[in-house]
């Protein structure tokens, strides 16, 4: 068996490549040489010349069982602010302390120890476990999409991704869409407006109209598949917001669509030429990607047609909303071994933030569990950190979990 200390190793060396937003082919070819040191058969699928997903598997036949873990980080930010050096996984207090170390190179080590662990004790009893490494999850989900493209997930029968989220099982999430409109208009002396056409002016009206068409539409519906209660209640504890959780659930519960940018201009005394806004949109079953595109084409083409305006929308992602049966074996399974483990009960609930969840499942119906060492609180923060005992924990429970799945639910 790996030593605890060899396990605390392997966590450091893969903080220590700085897969920020890119380079996780290093990170690749780390994985496969630790996998072939223990005779299991890893492949690296190229994307790039510095961005790859790995796969790899133990066991053989059916069911599958896919496992997952983004190898790219996000930005370290200041260095200088950091107690320690962001790229050096340092150990203060029982914990770990790097970028990474939480979201997610924890869980992504613990998978792969435990997948080592389990082939040295002639694991799994049937079934396979398919680690699926990918690049870019923090960005545009690249690497899940080509995996999702490639047919790796064509035969799983479950899904597991390893996000830091150690005190709750996540059974779904909202999907998430990125919209950019354009608009043209001609330049001009800002001493002589008349002669120009300002672009950024229908922009900022078409926000408004869009805001309040969308607001309209939402109203006509009932939103029921996410239950976000235990969350709406924790967030107003912490900041003290004016709502009950019934109001705050109802609230979250619902598709979203905010204006996040607005582009326009290069001088303050010349007329805008050209301008744009991005726009993210947080997609529900109930009004998934497909209804959401539509709404918004529509709304546009006919602000067009009002305004007497030609502006243009490009969708520049959608990742799909994803959601199992929170009372699913595999879900339950995940929740029970969860409170032997770690000793303390794990609710099950959706989130709302994004994961590689949504390209991998691409709107099938795959039973889907979120859960990993690490939790929100640091992740994308300034001294990121797990809990060490937390991660070795977790590659017990991973263990368990997944041998028991493929044997009592697949």
């Amino acid at each position: 068996m790996i030593t605890q200390q060899e396990k605390i190793n392997i966590l450091k060396d893969l903080v220590a490549i700085q897969s920020v937003n890119d380079n996780e082919i290093e990170v690749c070819h780390y994985l496969k040489d630790l996998f072939t040191k223990y005779e299991i058969e890893a492949t690296i699928q190229p994307i790039t010349e510095t961005r790859a997903n790995l796969i790899a598997e133990i066991g053989s036949g059916k069911p599958v069982i896919a496992v997952s873990g983004h190898m790219d980080v996000v930005s370290e930010g200041d260095a200088a602010l950091w107690s320690s050096p962001p790229f050096e996984l340092t150990e203060r207090n029982g914990k770990l302390y790097g970028r990474g170390a939480a979201d997610m190179k924890s869980g992504l080590a613990a998978l792969a120890i435990a997948m080592i662990e389990m082939k040295q004790q002639g694991l799994p009893e049937r079934g396979v476990i398919r680690l699926l490494a990918t690049a870019g999850e923090e960005t545009e989900q690249r690497g899940s999409e080509k995996l999702a493209e490639t047919g790796y997930m064509d035969d799983v029968s479950a899904l597991l991704v390893a996000e830091p989220c150690e005190k709750q099982i996540i059974y779904g999430h909202k999907g998430s869409m990125n919209f950019k409109v354009v608009s043209k208009g001609t330049s001009a002396h800002s001493s002589a407006p008349i002669i120009g056409k300002n672009a950024i002016t229908p922009l900022i009206h078409f926000i408004s109209e869009l805001e309040t068409c969308f607001d309209s539409e939402v109203n006509k519906r009932t939103f029921t598949h996410f239950d976000y209660s235990d969350l709406a209640q924790t967030v107003i504890n912490q900041v003290h917001l004016p709502y009950s959780a019934e109001n705050l659930n109802d609230i979250l519960a619902k598709p979203l669509l905010t204006n996040t940018v607005l582009h326009g201009g290069n001088q303050v005394n010349s007329i805008p030429e050209s301008a744009y806004a991005l726009f993210n949109a947080r997609t529900v079953m109930e009004f998934n990607n497909e209804d959401m595109e539509v709404f918004f084409k529509n709304t546009l083409n006919r602000f067009n047609e009002q305004h007497e305006t030609n502006l243009e929308m490009e969708v520049m992602m959608s990742l799909q909303p994803v959601i199992a049966s929170p009372d699913h074996p595999f879900i339950l399974l995940a929740q029970s071994l969860g409170a032997s483990v770690f000793d303390f009960s794990l609710p099950i609930a959706p989130t709302l933030g994004v994961t590689d969840a949504s390209q991998l499942t691409n709107g099938k119906d795959i039973p889907f569990v979120m859960i990993g060492p690490g939790d929100g609180e640091t992740a994308h923060q300034t001294d990121e950190s797990v809990q060490i005992d937390s991660y070795l924990k977790f590659i017990d429970y991973y263990k368990q979990l997944l041998n028991s799945a493929l044997i009592e639910v697949f």
